[in-house]
């Protein structure tokens, strides 16, 4: 049987240790969980390398290569927090209307039927499905953690991923500088391998909520033109000896330089 002295020496211990606690503050835990995102934000492109053969492609100096412009994107995610320091997902990005337009000048005239001067344009639709992986600063170090308000933290991140894009050219025309349209294509889909890289800071709360924005590389792989050109030249007679002519596809890359900012709920917290 305990002594009177062991027991009073036990209870001194006990009530020490619930007194340390105290003043420890809450234990920060952490609870592995699925979530789902949504994003926005803007996807603006580089130089695209866009070859043509000069057998059936107008030779000119100002070349083919030119940026896709602007476009707004729109994302959705379903992913898992594996760890305080990882997380992975799919993820869908829809990116509508890039608009490419390059004016030529026409100096070669050994091209089948040259189309002289003329502005080339058409739509491009970039849309990407993703598996991706995230570190999170709070997972590597308390250092990389910012205390913003009592129930909210500040954290960077960073991420990679890779997947397949699903690129489509539309509304393919040159225009002459009399502003007829000299010919045109069908439009034409092709899916290519894509990779992306991320950085950002996402703001966590105590809550299911958390609000990230950050900044992307993507790389949309190759995209390509139809096969076919489409003669309208406004002549009846000329139009109807040219129809339906093969030519090579114009191809290019897909590179861009995104922003965006995303909205996540943990489902499980």
């Amino acid at each position: 049987m305990l002594s009177h002295k062991n027991i009073v020496f036990g209870l001194t211990l006990l009530s020490s240790g619930i007194a340390l606690a105290g003043t420890m503050g809450p234990i920060d835990t952490f609870k592995p969980t699925s979530y789902v995102k949504l994003g926005s934000g803007g996807s603006y492109s580089m130089n695209t390398d866009i070859n043509a053969s000069s057998v059936f492609w107008d030779s000119t100096p100002e070349g083919y290569n030119n940026n896709l412009g602007k476009t707004a994107l729109y994302s959705a995610a379903f992913g898992y927090n594996y760890s305080p320091l990882i997380s992975a997902d799919m993820e869908f990005i829809y990116r509508p209307a890039y608009s490419y337009t390059k004016f030529q000048t026409s100096t070669d005239q050994s091209t089948t039927n040259p189309l002289g001067n003329k502005t080339r344009r058409f739509n491009l639709e970039s849309n990407s499905l993703m598996g991706n992986a995230y570190l999170h600063g709070a997972g590597l170090s308390d250092k990389l953690k910012v205390n913003v308000h009592d129930h909210f933290k500040l954290e960077p991140f960073i991420g990679g991923g890779a997947g397949v894009s699903f690129n489509t050219i539309s509304n393919f025309h040159s225009v002459l500088v009399n502003n007829t349209i000299a010919s045109t294509m069908a439009d034409h889909f092709k899916t290519s391998f894509a990779w992306q890289l991320s950085a950002g800071l996402e703001l966590v709360g105590d809550n299911a909520f958390s609000l990230a924005a950050g900044y992307r590389y993507y790389n949309g792989g190759r995209f390509e033109s139809n096969n076919y050109l489409l003669a309208n030249r406004g002549n009846a007679a000329t139009d109807a000896a040219l129809g339906l002519r093969p030519t090579t596809p114009l191809n290019g890359l897909l590179q861009a330089n995104e922003f965006f900012i995303t909205f996540s709920y943990k489902l499980d917290a």
